[in-house]
């Protein structure tokens, strides 16, 4: 049974969702801060209030009727045809009765039984819409109704009447597509969506302390998950298996967590009466050292374990399937333990999980169901489905040229660099302009496959047809603001040639190549000196590179042949065509003895350090 529609409308930032689609499995809600998320977990939880939305596009008082000055949701709920023959086969609803319609004779018996056998096969939606009354902002199902599958009438088109029981002196009568009880009131659905809600946990971004509680013999999470240390010690006594598998998983998520247990405690109150209560403790220990002076309580640890335990909690030792809601799990995780997590998720795929998030790596780690981003237009949130098929042929693309898809996903602007030394670069180089603030850089890949003469013109093709299918019609990744070449040796109509190609994306930087801006002798001897491998006598002043440089130039080395062949190389000039990645290069063996060789991913930035650009 799991949520597989919702429409919000009226609530908080949302003024109309539209229809949201949702599977089994995870389903990821993303978007930026403030863009809607935790409003959508509410509506979700089916535990709302009443917080009617606020634009300009919101109604006036005298358009306002009664019901449209209420929060609402619509939604749909989805019992699969094994989740239907578990309830038949428990009687919680068995065929009991079957009647016909006076006024049509012609379904037999065994018509009627294979009918209505044929639809409970196909599965069952149950739709919902809530309603909020003027002394009551609580959540309350309002017309509810279940509907077979649209073929199963198709196939099976004679079949009127139908009866279900819960015991022999109540009888439930469905009616085509809308079940009730005789006298009014739809029990079949009321009594499947109070199921449902029982069944929803949501965990806050908030970080909370599970530590204590009082003494009981529950195995049941409540939904505020208050009794966590209650059912840890039930489970621990009652099944020792599964509560092995569930700190298995706790140390999957902290490795430096070995084990975790209840103890049952007394303590007097100022009367004298004892009272019970529950406390939890964590072993950074393995328990065979019997160190239970080592222990520490779970109200002394970081608060972010509690979430997890509990999470885990639900996850491993529900027997039926559940909705787990949690809200940015990477507030109260490392990155590295909330990927776990996620993974762990993976193999419970019973449940439905909704996970809010802006975190690549939760988004690296899910296989979803399905992504839904959230965006904050005009003063509403608009809610967007992604194409996961699409999606997936995305993946593939971008590990075709080295960039992992939740690389770009959560950026606003891509600009593509030619490599990652520039990558890292230019952020820091640009960082004080505040029109690229929103701009996420990414390196290109094999960049020298568009330097070929001949092939040239059919790779630069091929490449932006990649960018432009990251960023395209259907939005799924960010646009990106340009794709930044070094010049290199390019003549004047090369370069019209490749922006012509790529729509005026393509931009060339007005020196030959990134190293030309890291030519500063003060910055470049500070960083050589610096080597620790450098011998003592092959560390060099300012004075003896300047006039190292000195003579490459009068020699007019390192420069293309359209420069060497004029009579005076001005500074300006040189600076723009030297090639300044074989020079530094050069510089290195020669004043070093070839013991240490110039790193570009390393000594470029260290360069760029000690220098302002």
């Amino acid at each position: 049974m799991y949520l597989s529609k919702i429409r919000v409308q009226n609530y908080k930032s949302f003024r109309d969702s539209g229809e949201i689609q949702f599977k089994s499995g995870i389903n990821i809600i993303v978007g930026q801060n403030n863009a809607g998320k935790t409003a959508l977990l509410e509506v979700l939880e089916l535990n709302f209030g009443n917080n009617p939305h606020k634009s300009e596009k919101s109604l006036t008082t005298q358009e306002e009727n009664t019901e449209s000055r209420f929060s609402r949701a619509e939604g749909t709920i989805t019992l699969e045809p094994d989740e239907l023959k578990v309830i038949r086969e428990n009687r919680k609803f068995a065929t009991v009765y079957f009647f016909e319609p006076r006024e049509d004779s012609s379904g037999t018996f065994d018509q009627m039984i294979e009918n209505f056998n044929y639809s409970f096969e196909e599965g069952i939606n149950i739709t919902f819409t809530t309603r909020k009354s003027l002394n009551s902002y609580r959540f309350e199902p309002n017309n509810i109704r279940h509907e077979f599958y649209e073929e199963s009438f198709n196939k099976k088109p004679g079949q009127k009447f139908l009866a279900l029981t819960l015991s022999k002196d109540q009888i439930y009568i469905m009616h085509g597509r809308q079940q009730t009880l005789q006298g009014g009131q739809n029990i079949f659905g009321k009594i499947l969506i109070e199921d449902f809600q029982k069944k929803i946990y949501r965990f806050f971004a908030e970080r909370v302390n599970l530590g204590t509680c009082n003494a009981g013999f529950s195995r049941d999470l409540i939904p505020n998950c208050q009794n966590l240390a209650e059912v840890l010690q039930n489970t621990q006594n009652h099944n020792s298996w599964l509560y092995e598998k569930f700190n298995r998983y706790v140390s999957q998520v902290y490795p430096s967590v070995k084990w975790v247990s209840s103890v049952r405690k007394e303590e007097q109150d100022n009367t004298g009466d004892l009272s019970q209560y529950q406390e939890i403790y964590v072993w950074n220990t393995n328990r065979e050292t019997e160190r239970e002076d080592l222990t520490i309580s779970l109200s002394e640890c970081g608060t972010g374990i509690s979430q997890v335990l509990a999470i885990l909690y639900v996850v491993i030792t529900s027997k039926e399937p559940r909705t787990i809601i949690i809200d940015e799990p990477n507030s109260f995780l490392h990155p590295g333990a909330a990927k776990k997590l996620i993974q762990i998720l993976n193999k419970f795929p019973q449940h439905q999980y909704f996970i809010s998030t802006h975190s690549p790596e939760i988004l690296s780690a899910a296989k979803p169901s399905t992504i839904t981003r959230l965006k904050y237009v005009d003063g509403e949130t608009i809610a967007e489905s992604i194409n996961l098929e699409q999606t997936k042929d995305l993946r593939e693309t971008l590990f075709e040229i080295g960039v992992r898809f939740s690389d770009v996903f959560f950026a606003e602007n891509i600009l593509w660099v030619e490599g990652p030394t520039e990558a890292i670069a230019f952020p820091i180089i640009l960082e004080k302009e505040k029109e690229l603030f929103d701009v996420t850089f990414l390196p290109l890949v094999n960049t020298g496959d568009l330097r070929e003469k001949k092939q040239a013109r059919k790779n630069a093709k091929l490449a932006f047809e990649i960018y432009r299918r990251l960023s395209g019609e259907h939005a799924l990744t960010p646009p990106f603001v340009a794709v930044v070449f070094d010049k290199e040796e390019e003549n004047e109509q090369e370069v019209k040639e490749l922006g012509k190609i790529s729509g005026g994306k393509a931009k060339f930087i007005p020196r030959r190549m990134f190293e030309n801006y890291l030519l500063d002798s003060e910055a470049i001897v500070a960083v050589y000196n610096y080597e620790p491998e450098l011998a003592e006598d092959k560390k060099i002043s300012v004075e003896d590179l300047e006039d190292w440089i000195t003579t490459k130039r009068e020699n007019k080395e390192y420069l293309p042949e359209k420069v060497k062949n004029q009579k005076t190389v001005e500074d300006k000039k040189w600076l723009e065509n030297v090639d300044g990645a074989r020079l530094l290069e050069d510089l290195y063996k020669h004043f070093s003895g070839k013991t240490v060789e110039y790193r570009k991913t390393t000594h470029s930035m260290r360069i760029k350090g000690r220098k302002v650009i």
